[in-house]
């Protein structure tokens, strides 16, 4: 059965679901995400195929893992985006975002009408290119280090650091007047890079006022030379940044749902609300994401879908879902036939009738490179993690070590074995695709791009 209705997809950069208050977490963070749940359905134990942003997006949009066609980076036009299946189906498409390796320039424009991707914004490129050649001499000595530290601190003073990335405001507001120009029924992907490090909230947004700006930017400057140098005080404050991002998002978000509602699309669209990976605050010794590990904290991600009319309103699913679930389950909700190339199953069937659809393991990877392969294996117990770069595995049982604390592939080497057979199966299966070095956009921004990248971590 067709269904005529609007679909708002939203993506939250770096998201952990255990910060939200719908999955538990005691500080007020998300009301808006909250009050979202109520009304839809909760899956909480959703996993990311990847730990990286290229990785996982694929998975998102395309329901491919990142490693099959082509491989991580460009978006080959071997994979088929949902936006593309949609516009196909007559549907209005828009995306608004400003993450860079979710730009034009890598293909992920592919089937959207309108695709702002902030790509030519100027975010002080000269001043953070000082200061990352800076960083780079102080990780080799620690003289440079010391001054380094005492001259951000004064230089913070004069010229606060800005954010590379567009703030959740200036997405939202464009994303409101796409939509209030649409007649159409319409497909918007919005991608928030709010909780993407570095932390520095809007003012009203600090933790507890504990924390001004300045000291912000240098917790963040000093997270990148030497994040083992960060004391357990400046830990927790670099967490309560997190929080702050996060309820500034939040009520950014909470503003585009009151919006929606006053143009009457609330109730009548699917609105979909997830993120490609987590992050990490040293539970194994890193912070950030761009270790290529594969912990629960980096590849739990928050998945919650409201249907509308209210149907499944308050649903609460405890399966294993993955990111390649949800362009199929989109696309199962509105009647549309699936392409042949995705991989991921649909969720309606577990919410009609909890006995069908269960998952039983997710893959996600890491990086895919003959001999340097980082993949994990989960099934609702188990997690197998085979990390050839640093020749090791590690096997886990979640249910009575949710944190990943005791490795036990040396004290139970068949039930090792038999996760890493199902590794194998999924090598097998992406063989096809060739893993190398994200290459540079060969566009007349790929200076502006890369720029960018730096600045987010990612190369």
């Amino acid at each position: 059965m067709r269904r005529e209705e609007n679909v708002v997809m939203i993506t939250l950069d770096s998201l952990r679901p255990d910060h939200l208050g719908l999955y538990g977490y005691k500080k007020k963070t998300s009301p808006a995400l909250d009050q979202l749940g109520s009304e839809g359905v909760v899956f909480t134990e959703a996993i990311s195929n990847g730990s990286h942003t290229a990785i996982s997006f694929p998975a998102i949009l395309t329901s491919t893992y990142g490693s099959m066609y082509d491989g991580y980076g460009y978006l080959s036009k071997e994979r088929t985006p949902i936006a593309e299946v949609l516009s196909k189906e007559g549907y209005s498409t828009a995306a608004f975002h400003s993450n860079p390796y979710l730009s034009a320039a890598y293909n992920y424009d592919r089937g959207f009408e309108v695709f702002y991707d902030w790509i030519r914004n100027d975010f002080s490129v000269s001043r953070f290119k000082t200061l990352d050649k800076l960083v780079d001499l102080a990780r080799e000595r620690i003289e440079i280090r010391n001054m380094l530290l005492f001259m951000l601190k004064l230089y913070s003073w004069i010229q606060p650091y800005k954010i590379p990335y567009e703030k959740a405001e200036v997405i939202t507001q464009k994303a409101i007047g796409w939509l209030r120009e649409c007649s159409d029924r319409f497909f918007i992907w919005i991608h928030y890079m709010d909780t993407h490090w570095p932390w520095i909230p809007p003012r009203g947004y600090f933790p507890n006022g504990s924390v001004s700006n300045e000291e912000a930017s240098r917790l963040w400057w000093k997270m990148l030379i030497d994040s083992s140098s960060l004391s357990d005080e400046e830990l927790r404050k670099l967490v309560g940044l997190y929080d702050g991002q996060i309820r500034y998002l939040d009520h950014t978000m909470g503003t585009f749902f009151d919006e929606l509602g006053k143009m009457g699309l609330y109730d009548n669209s699917l609105v979909v609300v997830t993120s490609d990976h987590g992050e990490e605050f040293k539970e194994h010794g890193d912070l950030g994401h761009h270790s290529l590990k594969l912990y629960e904290e980096l590849l739990r991600v928050p998945l919650v879908m409201k249907f509308s009319k209210g149907l499944y309103g308050g649903s609460v699913v405890n399966d294993l879902v993955s990111l390649l679930d949800v362009a199929p389950t989109i696309v199962d909700w509105l009647g549309i036939d699936r392409p042949k190339k995705w991989v991921g199953s649909s969720l309606l069937p577990t919410l009609v009738d909890k006995r069908r659809g269960k998952m039983k393991a997710v893959i996600s990877e890491g990086n895919i490179k003959q001999g340097h392969n980082i993949v994990s294996y989960r099934s609702k117990r188990w997690k197998f993690i085979l990390d050839e770069r640093r020749r090791k595995e590690e096997l886990y049982d979640l249910q009575k070590d949710p944190k990943e604390t005791k490795n036990l592939a040396k004290m139970m080497p068949r039930k090792a074995k038999e996760l890493e057979a199902k590794i194998a199966e999924h090598l097998n299966l992406v063989s096809g695709a060739v893993e190398t070095p994200v290459p540079s956009p060969k566009t007349e921004d790929e200076k502006l791009i890369r720029e960018r990248l730096k600045a987010l971590g990612y190369i």
